[in-house]
């Protein structure tokens, strides 16, 4: 059970529902529309990357390595959005041990960190061979 020193909302949003003192906890209801304006914003964000990944496809314009690092830059961001959504679905503490839903998570964590080197590297090589980069994809 919480304190009243722990009972302010912005705590509450950290812990599942089912360990929140409901005498001393205030704005439940609140916290709890906080949480499905955050699950639509994650919708709202995977739809729009989908859609900016289509366009990317679509488009020969852009250089076949720019596309890769655009689209790469992309999924790390949705990858690391990803792992919120655990935190969602587990309002009610009886997920914690769900080991497809820590699988997907740690899956997250993962892509959140790997995608983000491979942007690092694109890059360098960019720097130190510029004058072929143009002619070559590394991808």
């Amino acid at each position: 059970m919480l304190s009243t020193a722990d009972s302010n909302w912005s705590s509450n949003l950290a812990i599942p529902i089912s360990e929140w003192d409901y005498d001393s906890s205030c704005c439940r209801d609140t916290i709890i529309i906080l949480r499905i304006v955050e699950l639509i914003n994650i919708l709202i964000a995977t739809t729009s990357a989908l859609l900016y990944f289509l366009i990317l496809n679509k488009t020969r314009i852009v250089h076949i390595n720019l596309r890769v690092l655009l689209i790469t830059m992309v999924m790390t961001d949705l990858a690391l959005l990803y792992i919120r959504i655990f935190d969602i679905i587990n309002f009610s503490g009886r997920f914690e041990d769900n080991i497809n839903l820590l699988f997907l998570r740690f899956t997250c964590w993962v892509l959140g960190i790997v995608l983000l080197p491979s942007i690092i590297f694109e890059r360098i090589y960019a720097v130190r061979h510029y004058r072929m980069y143009g002619e070559v994809s590394i991808y």
